[in-house]
């Protein structure tokens, strides 16, 4: 059945009827409705109700496919009466094409039923302005769910599918809108295409599931799968997807999102083996408002945007997996964001984010459970203050919000962090940061990469605490851990536990390491550290650091391990302030305190020459070992102010001695330049004696010449062989020059009878030593009596 030049079917009842309205079913091979998109010029079938009465149902039949294109296919309520079912079935496909549409509609009080498509494949294209697959209320009325089963796949490119609540901006209304349930093997959202749920009211936005057996790719500029509120008091509603792999790429989206309302964001939840969020498209000017929408007008016209488009003359879109609020003059929710899969791969500024953007709000949490892997890396386009955007995990309070940021929870078996990826959990306005917890077999972070809770330079509130749980913690080239505070508010606290922990620096002016800090103009207290570990390693500059340069006292530092080394000019362990109390620094080492190469311990304050007092250094190690002409140091020194206390218990102190001033020796100092220097308790064993005690071995090598020269077998006229010494395992037997035999000491052989056969009763005659004989044998013999 073709349907075309404008030709139409109809099933209406009209305002004077009460009855019911005629059901509408079509059963063929081939369906085809064609047109070019306006109303004017295009087939139409429509089933509809403007009256009291109820309209009948739509039903297309196809053992083959049913083709709309340019064509509209319509169940409306535009009464009190309610509207029927739209439902198409194609063995093969269904496609929607060239500004096509299938859609329910409620323009009154009355409702719509439900959208169900059954099919092979199904294809939506070029519907941009006003196509595709729609379920819409503008009028008091429910409007139904939509329903999709493709065997095969699902392709939306420039087009959509979607239910809204769409009512005059901020409107009061008790319609609401169904959910949208798709399932097949393949979705592809592409070039625009997306799917979506939207309320402008005070209705909730519907839900939307996706389950695709094979994957679910989202990629392109304005592609995405998104539950938004705007304007009203609606609230957004739950996206969930489910499919061995999720990939989002040039920009495609996943969004729960509250706009300038009183309505919460929703939930999103993620099921897949394989999850990727991939990098950005840049949309120059000309293409943001290709069809003239007065509310994108509005948007391209605040400062921020003028700004962005003033620099470069478009925007850059990120691929990412967001549930933020934005706008709002009420205390609005962020949803939670929970993704359980295999493996997450955030790189080239793709991003997960849970955040408060402008306005008030509250903003949602992030768990990620990752069973084999978490990789974060590279950073995306640039910004307008000339940085680029990291890949990461965020749950921030952006510049213009008021309320809290939300927490960030992540559980893998492997977190890898690298060129510049993050995991942030910042406030950069009015309120507190959240916090963030991870638990992981193994944490590496390498190319300025960083975990960080931050209170932002104008901003007023706390950082968020940061606990990590893992067996080996791997920090390196540039990148850190942190919790800081820029402007006014206390940093947050960061714990540790790990098996081994490794931080390796770098000869630069970004510190590498473990970092708790009031940074400079900042007011408030630095945040503690503690951590837990079986074996720590702090080398080549890198560093655990508790420390203020603005106005407030730095955070304590308590480290519990078997063995601690500290290796390396600039290494070390650290609690600084340029005016406030340093803070004190606590290591209770069960083995092994080892420091080398100018490797510190130190909590210091006063260092811009004002007051305050250096913190308390305690020590518990079996062993403190330093080499004394390395200058490895050991400090809790004040300007103006007092000097910190020591406490040192130990079995044994080698190679650093307590002195009352720093010198370029390994020292142990508790002093003040123009202060009370501290008090120095060290309880530990005289170890002078032992470290005086030691002489070098002499360098002779034993002269093998001299051990053989009165051996009987030994003398000959023929030039024999030669007898080297050597130590176990063929090691030298002194550290002297002398070299090991390259010889083969061979296999020891009985030597032929030359004289009487020893027999009973005669003397025992013990050998003396092992010789070899002129042919090359090895014999047991002695000296001549």
């Amino acid at each position: 059945m073709t349907l075309a030049n404008s030709s139409r079917i109809f099933s209406s009842s009209d305002n004077s009827v009460t009855g019911l309205g005629g059901d509408v079913t079509i059963n063929a091979a081939k369906i085809t409705i064609a047109g070019d998109g306006n109303t004017q010029n295009s087939s139409v079938i429509l089933v509809n109700t403007s009256g009291a009465g109820n309209g009948g149902n739509l039903t297309l039949d196809a053992t083959e496919f049913v083709n709309v294109n340019g064509g509209f296919v319509s169940v409306i309520s535009g009464g009190a009466g309610n509207a029927g079912n739209l439902t198409v079935r194609a063995t093969n496909d269904v496609n929607i094409t060239n500004q096509a549409s299938l859609q329910l509609g409620s323009l009154s009080s009355g409702s719509t039923g439900n959208l169900r498509i059954e099919t092979g494949t199904l294809r939506l294209q070029n519907n941009f302005s006003r196509g595709g697959v729609a379920a819409i209320t503008s009028g008091g009325g429910n409007v139904g769910s939509i329903s999709i089963q493709a065997r095969n796949a699902i392709e939306v490119t420039q087009s959509n599918i979607s239910t809204s609540v769409f009512l005059p901006l901020g409107s009061a209304t008790q319609a609401t809108a169904g959910d949208i349930t798709i399932e097949t093997q393949q979705l592809n959202l592409k070039d625009g295409g997306y799917v979506s749920t939207n309320t402008f009211s005070s209705a909730n936005a519907a839900n939307i599931f996706i389950k695709a057996s094979e994957y679910v790719q989202i990629s392109g500029f304005s592609s995405g799968v998104l539950s938004g509120t705007d304007f009203g008091s609606g609230n957004g509603s739950n996206v969930t997807i489910e499919t061995p792999r999720l990939s989002l790429t040039q920009g495609g989206y996943i969004s729960t999102a509250s706009s300038r309302g009183s309505g919460n964001a929703g939930n999103i939840t993620i099921r897949a083996k394989d999850v990727e969020l991939d990098g950005f498209v840049f949309v120059p000017k000309e293409q943001l408002n290709i069809l003239n929408n007065p509310r994108v007008e509005e948007i391209l016209s605040e400062p921020l945007a003028q700004k962005v488009l003033s620099r470069f003359g478009g925007f850059s879109y990120i691929s990412n997996i967001t549930s933020d609020v934005g706008g709002s003059n009420a205390d609005v929710r962020g949803g939670t964001i929970t993704i359980d899969t295999e493996r997450l791969r955030l790189s080239n500024g793709g991003n997960i984010s849970a955040s408060v953007l402008l306005g008030k709000g509250q903003g949602g949490n992030l768990v990620v459970r990752a069973t084999d892997s978490i990789d974060i890396t590279g950073a995306g386009p640039e910004r307008v203050d000339g940085s680029f955007a990291p890949s990461g995990l965020f749950a921030e309070l952006q510049t213009g919000a008021i309320g809290s940021g939300g927490s960030i929870d992540v559980t893998t078996e492997r977190l890898n962090l690298s060129n510049n990826g993050q995991i942030s959990a910042t406030t950069l306005s009015q309120g507190n940061a959240g916090n963030i917890t991870i638990n992981a077999e193994k944490i590496d972070l390498r190319g300025s990469s960083s975990i960080r809770t931050q209170v932002d330079d104008e901003a007023n509130g706390n950082a968020g605490n940061i606990s990590i749980k893992t067996q080996l913690l791997n920090v390196q080239e540039k990148s850190q851990i942190s919790s800081a505070t820029q402007g006014n508010g206390n940093a947050g606290n960061l714990t540790v536990k790990a098996d081994n922990i490794i931080l390796t620096g770098s000869d630069s002016e970004s510190a590498t390491g473990l970092l708790s800090s009031v940074d400079e103009e900042a007011n408030g207290q630095g945040g503690d550290i503690d951590i837990a570990t079986n074996r720590l390693s702090v080398r080549d500059h890198a560093e655990i650091f508790s420390g203020s340069i603005g106005t407030g006292e730095a955070g304590n530092i308590r480290i519990k391990a078997n063995f601690l080394e500290i290796l390396g000019k600039a290494s070390g362990i650290a609690s600084l302030t340029n005016a406030g109390n340093g803070g004190d620094i606590t290591l209770d080492i069960a083995d092994l305190l080892l420091l080398r190469g100018g490797g510190l311990i130190s909590t210091t304050a006063g260092r811009s020459q004002a007051g305050g007092n250096g913190g308390n250094i305690n020590i518990n190690s079996k062993f403190i070992v330093a080499i004394p002409k390395e200058n490895s140091d050991i400090s809790a020194n004040a300007y103006t102010g007092s000097g910190g206390n020591f406490k040192i218990n130990s079995q044994g102190i080698f190679g650093i001695e307590s002195r009352p001033q720093p010198t370029d020796k390994s020292d142990i100092t508790a002093s003040s330049e123009l202060g009370v220097s501290g008090i120095t308790n060290i309880n530990a064993p005289d170890t002078s004696s032992i470290q005086n005690s030691f002489t070098g071995a002499f360098p002779n090598v034993i002269d093998t010449n001299a051990l053989i020269a009165n051996s009987c077998i030994s003398r000959s006229s023929k030039q024999g062989g030669t007898f080297f010494i050597t130590g176990s395992g063929a090691l030298r037997n002194s550290p002297g020059n002398g070299l090991i035999s390259v010889y083969s000491t061979g296999e020891v052989r009985n030597v032929e009878l030359t004289s009487q056969t020893w027999k009973k009763g005669d003397a025992i005659v013990e050998p003396q030593g092992l010789y070899r004989l002129a042919d090359g044998r090895l014999v047991l013999s002695r000296e001549c009596q």
